[in-house]
């Protein structure tokens, strides 16, 4: 396979910052996994060669403090950023020996574990020795199988995986520059998401 990527990275004295870039991968030869359902009408995952696929998309990432671009110079500060990822990862041309969700051929699907869109952004604030920030995360829904089955199965090996939404916060107190008290929470509103599914 193959990769190319084209970007720009800036910023704008110390209140702006930038980084973007977009992207096309080729991969060639590719391992994945296949929906399948056994003797016992159980469903499985099928692991084999599945072809080639194309990976293209964008990646940014922008960063602003608005009390700098007010020309406020104080011991308080302001930080506001946001990164996105659109990707488009899909199979090519490969005919399937047994049809999987009626299809007989993986042509335009979707590659597994791979979301259309990764969402963060986040907020912090500075006052002195003191630091707070909150998070916001969140990614799309992604298919377990290369023939992106929906539907989950009864033993949850397949069908799709949702998007999920996270925030954290975290907050940190630091004096006489040698002492720092730190405080993280993952997951502040306690959601229930899941990532993958069993492989067996």
């Amino acid at each position: 396979g193959f990769n190319a990527e084209f970007g720009i990275r800036g910023k704008w004295q110390d209140r702006l910052r930038v980084d973007a870039s977009v992207f096309h991968m080729k991969y060639a030869d590719r391992i994945g996994n296949l929906a399948r359902t056994n003797l016992a009408g159980s469903a499985y995952l099928y692991r084999t060669n599945l072809g080639s696929s194309i990976h293209r998309g964008v990646e940014a990432y922008v960063e602003a403090s608005p009390l700098r671009f007010l020309k406020h110079r104080s011991r308080y500060d302001l930080t506001l950023w946001t990164s996105v990822a659109l990707l488009d990862a899909r199979y090519g041309d490969f005919p399937l020996s047994a049809p999987v969700n009626g299809q007989s051929n993986l042509d335009g699907n979707r590659v597994e574990y791979a979301p259309a869109l990764i969402h963060r952004a986040g907020i912090g604030f500075l006052d002195g020795g003191f630091q707070c920030n909150l998070q916001y995360s969140y990614t799309g829904k992604v298919y377990a199988d290369a023939g992106n089955t929906e539907q989950a199965s009864a033993n949850g090996q397949t069908g799709v995986i949702p998007s999920w939404t996270v925030w954290d916060a975290s907050a940190s107190y630091c004096w006489r520059e040698r002492y720092d008290l730190r405080v993280n929470v993952s997951n502040l509103l306690d959601k229930h998401y899941f990532t993958r599914r069993a492989a067996g």
